[in-house]
């Protein structure tokens, strides 16, 4: 098959969603097609950089960068990005078995949608939107709403299918656009292995030494820098506990590309203003270093106000950490209603720090392990790219 995957961004951009495009896409390019990525020359949503190379295969992956346009405000799509130059793109570059096209609502998703109507070739849309999310979107009457609802809502009917990363997501796709279940698939997003299984002991050791962190036991946060991704929420809780006299030999680690400067100073002046800024660092590391932390830590927390999936906690989940989500979106679906993971209330900081207390107290962590023993079972059997790349890949061929 000859397959073009379309969205915001790509490698060596950082986040959820690129690093779906990119595992899928090299893994259909092992089972023998033709993969192309259509994506936007920006290095991250804040439009501030641009990356040189327009044309590149990157692991047999065909990487086509089309030049953004950064929006004077949030405008009626999802991001204040967009690249229409992907028309004439998909022009050039010729007939495709399949059109795969992430995050919508979108200015890209618009645009594939007629290409592929035009020239006869099967859609799949991937909206990776959380069930939350989905609800705020149709409770607004902002016009941004309003376009979702009159108009994406109308072009999704039409897609021949979409994936959905867990089944609340799909449920509500359905529930409040109407698409028909035989449409949805449920595909969960996922660990490579061997990308973990290669971070070994040492590896581990040499991000501690360079980082000062020999003795520290560590709470890690990976994910970017954005008030969505909830990062205040995990400061004010390790305040509250800093403040309280616990947990007072740990280190928080806040890992992610910061493209929102000023919430990412607001989060470092909240630390030093309690006092406790040497407690914090807020690192933007390469890919293995990121692997190298996770299995630093002692656990991970995720606290956002709104996740599809969370890749990150099936990574956690894969390295054998407790894990602590928000119990909103997709994560409680994840982390199996907490027989897999912690849970909390969103913007609950007293109850966010209250899991991090009990995950970290030596005095319970014994009992624990059974939650990182089924979460890491969990992510072995089914959060692994290998089988989520051949289930993507029977449903191109069902389309076909």
């Amino acid at each position: 098959m000859r397959i073009v995957q379309i969205c915001y961004l790509y490698e060596p951009a950082i986040g959820g969603v690129e690093l779906v495009v990119k595992k899928v896409s090299e893994g259909l390019v092992r089972l023998g097609h033709e993969v192309h990525v259509v994506t936007s020359d920006f290095t991250s949503l804040a439009c501030e950089a641009r990356i040189a190379v327009k044309e590149e295969i990157i692991n047999g992956v065909h990487v086509h960068r089309v030049s953004g346009w950064k929006m004077p405000r949030k405008h009626l799509f999802a991001a204040r990005m967009v690249f229409p130059g992907l028309a004439l793109k998909l022009w050039r570059l010729g007939k495709f078995s399949i059109i795969h096209v992430h995050s919508i609502p979108s200015n890209h998703f618009d645009l594939a949608w007629l290409h592929a109507r035009l020239h006869r070739i099967p859609l799949v849309a991937q909206g990776h939107y959380s069930p939350d999310d989905l609800d705020t979107v149709f409770a607004s009457r902002s016009f941004g709403a309003r376009y979702f609802k009159w108009w994406t809502k109308s072009l999704l009917r039409r897609a021949d299918k979409y994936i959905a990363v867990v089944g609340a997501e799909g449920e509500k796709i359905h529930e409040l656009c109407g698409l028909k279940k035989r449409t949805i698939h449920v595909i969960p997003n996922g660990v490579s292995p061997e990308e973990f299984d290669a971070v070994c002991e040492a590896d581990v050791l040499d991000f501690r030494a360079r980082h000062g962190l020999m003795d520290e036991r560590l709470i890690i946060f990976v994910g970017r820098v954005t008030k969505h991704k909830g990062p205040d929420l995990l400061i004010d809780s390790m305040n509250l506990l800093f403040a309280s006299g616990k947990l007072n030999d740990c280190k928080v680690l806040i890992i992610g590309p910061q493209g929102d400067r000023a919430y990412a100073a607001s989060l470092k002046s909240n630390a030093r203003e309690k006092g406790y800024g040497e407690c914090f660092r807020f690192l933007e590391l390469n890919r293995r270093d990121v692997v190298a932390a996770m299995k630093a830590g002692q656990i991970l927390v995720l606290p956002s106000r709104g996740e599809v999936f969370g890749i990150v906690l099936a990574e956690a989940m894969y390295c054998g950490k407790v894990v602590i989500g928000t119990n909103a979106g997709g994560i409680p679906e994840v982390l199996d209603h907490g027989g897999a993971g912690l849970l909390f209330e969103k913007d609950d900081v007293e109850g966010l720090a209250g899991q991090i207390f009990l995950a970290m107290d030596e005095a319970v962590c014994e009992s624990l392990q059974g939650i990182a023993v089924a979460g890491r079972n969990k992510a072995v059997q089914h959060f692994n790219w290998t089988v989520i790349t051949s289930q993507v890949e029977s449903m191109y061929r069902e389309l076909l």
